[in-house]
């Protein structure tokens, strides 16, 4: 009885946010006057009924959707193939690839069964977000140019015919600006790469 004591409310929480978290879960606990211990039991109980699905540490989530990950970290976007995908610009299957500034362990990871790929980068090149349609909610994903961008950075290439779609469709000022931003070496490796388009 004690790990459903709570349920409705939890519930009810979960399904006005796409993704919960274990401060959530105690502050709905303690507000009722309950130990905050129990909150640990009342998630396991939840996830053991697979009515909370697990993302990163200290989130749940009610909905099957990976890409839900992106809105357990601070600061955070779906990018490169992920955004491509998105962006009407790469067919082939793909794996959530989130980048983000928070201090969290790179690489993949199996979230409900699912890889996604998580990428750390500098604060100094966290920009270009935009919030875009996914799967029915509105989750943060990079623009095209910031994009662009980070294929270059990461040296990602997802064939030729993909770079040429996405440098077309980009603004050319704005991938200036972005340009800038990086270290003179970068810069050059950058033009270099997209040299057919005129910066």
């Amino acid at each position: 009885m004690g790990k459903k004591k709570y349920f409705d409310e939890i519930m009810s929480l979960a399904e006005k946010s796409p993704v919960i978290s274990i401060g959530d879960i105690r502050r709905i606990i303690k507000i009722k006057g309950s130990n905050e211990k129990n909150a640990k039991q009342t998630i396991n109980y939840l996830v053991k009924k697979k009515l909370l699905r697990p993302l990163i540490k200290g989130h749940y989530t009610k909905n099957d959707d990976p890409t839900l990950t992106v809105l357990c970290l601070k600061k955070a976007y779906l990018g490169m193939q992920e955004a491509l995908s998105i962006q009407g610009l790469w067919e082939q299957e793909t794996i959530p690839i989130i980048i983000t500034t928070d201090s969290i362990r790179s690489g993949v990871r199996i979230i409900m069964g699912s890889r996604v790929l998580i990428k750390r980068i500098m604060k100094k090149y966290y920009y270009g977000e935009e919030r875009l349609k996914v799967g029915g909610r509105y989750l943060p994903v990079s623009n095209k140019e910031k994009t662009l961008m980070d294929l270059l950075y990461y040296k990602e290439n997802p064939g030729k015919e993909v770079m040429d779609e996405l440098i077309k469709r980009t603004d050319k000022k704005i991938v200036k600006e972005y340009i800038i931003k990086y270290p003179e070496r970068t810069q050059e490796m950058m033009k270099k790469r997209i040299e057919s388009f005129p910066l």
